[in-house]
């Protein structure tokens, strides 16, 4: 059973079986069992909505949180930075070993490569050469904004 610490340091276990996954399309609408299909982009979903990935780990939670005398506000705010990726990569384990060997291992590599692809990306944004860029076109972005205000402040007052 794939586990973390939130970044309150709390810790939780990831139990995925027959009844979460139920739970999880009665309660959310969210099939975990669909990460491999062909045109499932619940993957891309959860590396790219915080507010779903919380939804999701809650829901899987809950018996947990419920011990712990938590409110569902009070354990997402343990969900932020390293413990929220810390929890996804336990959810993605839970799912992977919760399904047939292979379909594991493929969801696994998927998760990888999605993963890899994110990091890439954000290290292109970040890097030296990249910022220059990205400066001069929020600058532009800027001027222009306050030229519009500027301009317009003398235009309303002319009305």
């Amino acid at each position: 059973m794939p586990q973390f610490n939130d970044s309150l340091k709390r810790p939780w276990s990831i139990a995925i079986d027959y009844q979460s996954v139920k739970q999880l399309r009665e309660s959310l609408g969210v099939n975990l069992l669909s990460v491999v299909e062909k045109d499932s982009d619940l993957l891309m979903r959860l590396a790219n909505d915080e507010v779903l990935l919380v939804d999701v780990i809650s829901v899987l939670l809950t018996d947990q949180i419920q011990k712990q005398g938590l409110t569902p506000e009070q354990f997402a705010s343990g969900m932020l930075g390293e413990g929220l990726q810390s929890a996804v990569d336990a959810l993605i384990e839970g799912i992977a070993s919760f399904s047939r060997p292979q379909k594991g291992a493929v969801i696994r590599k998927t998760w990888q490569a999605l993963s890899a692809a994110q990091t890439h990306a954000s290290n292109r944004i970040v890097s030296s050469e990249m910022m220059p860029a990205i400066r001069a076109k929020v600058d532009k972005i800027v001027d222009s904004a306050l030229a519009t205000l500027t301009d317009s402040s003398g235009d309303s007052q002319e009305s």
